[in-house]
């Protein structure tokens, strides 16, 4: 079975990226079936004698950061979109429940509700305002919203780059993904995908541009903006004119590595010796401290099933104890069972006796 569904014409879209104008009358057939009668749903519903349909983008909610629930109520913020959506708690699958979407500024990530519980309040991070929803369906309303000024204002260029890099955008991909999706606050989903190259586990980005080029498993690129152009082409993006690729480079450049985790730090000192040893070898190919990678492909037994070929870039190691899985399959589960099993592959782990092991997994979990 299908049914017809529409944007309406009367609601407000987003003004941000990946919005689709104002006035949007999009209509597209898609299967919907509800899973517990086994017939089609009706989508239809009142509202202050309105008729409601579901909107495309109220489906695509690829990026949550907030929720807020009152009765069988349920908001979420849709950082993506920049839109907050109102669910069907009730329902079996919520996710198929939308009953309204509410375009807000740039950037949602936070939601609340008053004390009567009949607005939730919404915190646009990126355009630094606070949106009023109500949340009863029926009546007359008005949506409103104030700004709160920022005593550390951000860079232009980044603060465009940070609204490119978390909205869904045509310039980005074809399929509604986002920078944001795989790379969630600049690090990793922790995923490994398949390409046409073979299986690539998701990189960290945060903290590790500088100095670690040339870019991606295989080191195929020169600069960053280079690598960004083939990641959009791959993922059947348009791909983005110089100033904004320069934005959201430089935004991307912005974000800090993670705060590093405390160790002990006389073990940590211990297993730092064992990384720069001749002997064990690490620093040959991941430098001292494991930041300043050495460029170069190599061949440690990482070929995969899929893999085209073998030799994939040396990485950098900074906050690698946050990372795993590890190598560019995600073939090693922690940090461990890494160091055990790449002895005379990847530098001389099997002479390390159980503590001097211990040691520089700990120096690693420190970086």
């Amino acid at each position: 079975s299908h049914t017809t569904i529409e944007s309406s014409s009367a609601e407000e879209t987003s003004a941000g990226y990946g919005g689709n104008g104002a006035g949007s009358n999009d209509v597209f057939d898609v299967a919907v079936i509800d899973a517990q009668k086994n017939e089609p749903m009706d989508f239809e519903k009142s509202s202050a004698g309105q008729t409601v349909r579901l909107a495309r983008e109220r489906t695509n909610c690829l990026i949550p950061r907030a929720t807020a629930v009152t009765g069988s109520k349920l908001f979420v913020a849709c950082l993506d979109t920049n839109r907050v959506i109102e669910l069907d708690a009730g329902w079996f699958h919520p996710d198929e429940s939308v009953t309204r979407s509410f375009a807000v500024p740039s950037g949602p990530t936070g939601l609340a509700l008053d004390v009567e519980g009949d607005r939730v309040i919404v915190w646009s991070q990126f355009a630094r305002k606070i949106t009023l929803l109500p949340t009863a369906s029926d009546g007359a309303f008005t949506i409103g919203s104030f700004a709160v000024p920022s005593q550390h204002p951000l860079d232009v260029q980044i603060a465009k780059g940070r609204e490119i890099f978390f909205h869904q955008d045509v310039r980005v991909s074809s399929d509604g993904r986002v920078c944001g999706s795989c790379h969630p606050d600049g690090r990793d989903d922790g995923l490994v995908w398949n390409t046409v190259e073979g299986p690539r586990q998701t990189p960290m980005l945060a903290g590790r541009l500088d100095g670690s080029a040339p870019y991606g498993w295989r080191g195929s690129s020169a600069d960053v903006p280079t690598h960004l152009k083939i990641t959009l082409a791959r993922l059947g993006g348009t791909g983005f004119p110089t100033d904004d690729r320069d934005a959201l480079v430089a935004f991307v450049k912005s974000l800090p590595s993670p705060k590093a985790r405390k160790v002990d730090q006389e073990i940590a000192k211990r297993g730092e010796a064992i990384f720069n040893s001749d002997k064990a070898g690490c620093a040959t190919c991941h430098g001292s401290g494991g930041d300043l990678p050495d460029g170069e492909r190599h061949n440690v037994r990482s070929w995969a099933q899929g893999d085209v070929l073998g030799l994939f870039d040396t990485p950098s190691l900074r906050s690698v104890g946050g990372t795993a899985p590890y190598f560019h399959d995600g073939r090693y589960k922690d940090l461990h069972t890494l160091l055990v099993s790449v002895d005379g592959t990847m530098g001389h782990t099997k002479y390390l006796s159980e503590p001097d092991m211990g040691a520089l997994e700990t120096y690693l979990r420190s970086l």
